[in-house]
Formats: structure tokens, C-alpha cells, sequence
């Protein structure tokens, strides 16, 4: 499931709305993984494409559906972060708490993903800021 996640987040909101089956799988939750294995075995070379000369600069997206989950009725935040061309944060799940309304899921969604845009904002320094104090002691990279 990890590796799934950090490699084809095309699937990820699939995979994770099946696995809440698990334990009580029904003939509709058993259509829906095989259309899933379809999928797959069709597009078995997809994957992220990292470019090098993209520029530094993280943006993010989200995005909530209101009260998504029929049975519980809370809503499902999904976001992305992407660091120049490359997705490097990203997250689907359902919310902690039912919103009252679809301005109060999309809040809900942005404060998850400004948390995570912090908290990748502040490791990319962390990281920069090892790197150039290694190379001021000319340790070798």
C-alpha cells in the first residue's frame, strides 16, 4: 500500500475507498477491484516523471467532496503538493469531523494541505541548509 501511495497516486483514492471493505466485502465492492486490476494491467509503465531543471517552487491543490460517505456522511479530503514538476505530497482520506456545509470541507482540506505544504516548505530548508554546510566542510556527496 506505501509503495502504491508514493508511486501511482492515480490509485490511491481507489485502493483507499476499497479498503474500508475489507472485512465486509460485497459482489459491488468485488466489481469495483477488478475494474481497478484493469486498470492496471493497462497502464502497467505509468508512473511520476521527476524532472531535474524544473524549478523549486512548491504549489499545492486540494479538494473536498461534502459528505461523500454515505454511511458516516463526513467528507473526503484530498490534496497534492508538487515541489516544480514533481508530486511530492499527497493525501486522500476522510475527515475527522462531518462538515455542516461544502465551504466548511473545502476548509477543512486546505488547512490539511497547508499543514503538509509547512511542513515540506520547512524540510526542504532543513535540507538545503545540511547541504551547504557539508559542502563548506568539503565532505563529499
Amino acid at each position: 500500500m506505501y509503495l502504491m501511495v508514493g508511486t501511482r497516486p492515480d490509485l490511491a483514492f481507489a485502493v483507499g475507498k476499497l479498503r474500508r471493505f475489507v472485512s465486509g466485502y460485497g459482489k459491488e465492492h468485488w466489481a469495483d477491484v477488478k475494474r481497478v486490476l484493469r486498470y492496471v494491467k493497462g497502464d502497467v509503465h505509468k508512473g511520476p516523471v521527476y524532472n531535474k531543471s524544473a524549478s523549486g517552487i512548491l504549489k499545492g491543490f486540494s479538494d473536498a467532496d461534502w459528505a461523500g460517505d454515505f454511511e458516516t456522511r463526513r467528507s473526503t479530503t484530498g490534496f497534492m503538493i508538487i515541489l516544480g514538476a514533481a508530486a511530492v505530497g499527497r493525501a486522500s482520506k476522510l475527515q475527522k469531523t462531518m462538515a455542516l456545509s461544502t465551504i466548511e470541507a473545502e476548509y477543512m482540506a486546505v488547512c490539511e494541505a497547508s499543514k503538509e505544504a509547512v511542513w515540506l516548505d520547512t524540510l526542504i530548508k532543513r535540507v538545503t541548509m545540511l547541504v551547504t554546510q557539508s559542502d563548506n566542510f568539503g565532505w563529499a556527496g
